[in-house]
C-alpha cells in the first residue's frame, strides 16, 4: 500500500480490495467489508449506509439475524442504530459501508433504497448518485464520469471527503505550488497523477483538486454534510459555485 501527498491530497493505492479496510477520515467512517459464508461482523456506528458492491445471486443478507432482500447496487440507511449485526448466508458479499457515530435522536428506522430508486444529480461529465439522499450527518456518493470528461477544478471551505477510485484509470489535477491562492491559480502551477483502481483520494477543506476520467470511471465519495459547499475556480461548462438547481431534476 503506497500513500502520497499531492497538494495536500492524500493518496492510498489499494491494489485491489481483498480484506475489510477503513479509509482516511476522522469525521465520519468509511470502510470495505466482505463478509463469508455464516460469517458475522459487528457495525459500532449510530447513523450508516450500507452499499452492496458485489453478492451472489443465491446469498441472504440478514440484520440481527434478520433475512433482507437487496442485490448489487442497492443500498440501506440505518436510522439511530446502536451495535448491529451483518450476516450472510449462501455465498459472500462485498460492502462498503459509511456513516457516523451520533447520539441516538429519535425511531430506530431501516430504509432500503432499490439500485434504480436512488436519487440522481445529472452532470455533464455524467452523474452521482445519492446513497443516503442529503444526509444530517455525512453523505454518500455513487459518482460516474464518462471517459475524457472531467469535474471542475474546485476547493471546499468546509467539506472533507474520502474518494474511493474502484472502477477505471484517471488522473488526479492539483496544485503544485503552495503560495498560489486557489482562486489566482494558473496552469503552470498545476500538477496531474495517474491513478488506476483501486486508489483513496483523501481531501481536506482548502484543498485544489479535480479528477479527469481516462477511461470511463466510478467513484465512491463520503463526506462531510456540506453539498452544495463546492467552490468552482474553473469549469468547462463555466458552471458557478455552489448548488446547481437544473442538476436536480429528478
Amino acid at each position: 500500500m503506497i500513500s502520497k501527498s499531492l497538494g495536500g491530497n492524500k493518496v492510498r493505492y489499494l491494489n485491489i480490495l481483498n480484506n475489510d479496510i477503513k479509509f482516511s477520515g476522522n469525521r465520519y467512517s468509511y470502510s470495505f467489508i466482505k463478509i463469508s459464508n455464516k460469517e458475522k461482523k459487528t457495525i459500532k456506528l449510530n447513523f450508516f449506509t450500507i452499499f452492496v458492491l458485489s453478492k451472489n445471486i443465491q446469498s441472504n443478507f440478514l440484520i440481527n439475524g434478520k433475512k433482507i432482500k437487496i442485490d448489487k447496487g442497492d443500498c440501506v440507511n440505518f436510522y439511530n442504530y446502536g451495535l448491529t449485526n451483518i450476516s450472510s448466508e449462501k455465498g459472500s458479499i462485498c460492502l462498503l459501508i459509511s456513516g457516523v457515530k451520533k447520539k441516538k435522536n429519535g425511531k430506530t428506522r431501516l430504509e432500503i433504497i432499490k439500485k434504480n430508486n436512488l436519487y440522481t444529480v445529472k452532470k455533464p461529465w455524467g452523474y452521482e448518485k445519492w446513497l443516503n439522499g442529503r444526509g444530517k450527518y455525512y453523505a454518500f456518493k455513487k459518482i460516474f464520469l464518462k471517459s475524457s470528461f472531467k469535474t471542475s477544478l474546485q476547493y471546499h471551505r468546509f467539506k472533507c471527503e474520502t474518494n474511493l477510485l474502484y472502477t477505471g484509470t484517471a488522473q488526479l489535477v492539483y496544485k503544485k505550488n503552495k503560495k498560489v491562492h486557489n482562486n489566482k491559480v494558473r496552469n503552470k502551477d498545476l500538477k496531474k497523477q495517474n491513478l488506476k483502481f483501486v486508489s483513496e483520494i483523501f481531501v481536506k477543506p482548502s484543498t485544489l483538486h479535480r479528477i479527469i476520467a481516462k477511461t470511463n470511471i466510478q467513484l465512491f465519495e463520503t463526506s462531510t454534510p456540506h453539498l452544495d459547499d463546492v467552490i468552482r475556480v474553473s469549469d468547462d461548462r463555466k458552471r458557478p459555485s455552489g448548488l446547481i438547481k437544473s442538476e436536480h431534476k429528478n
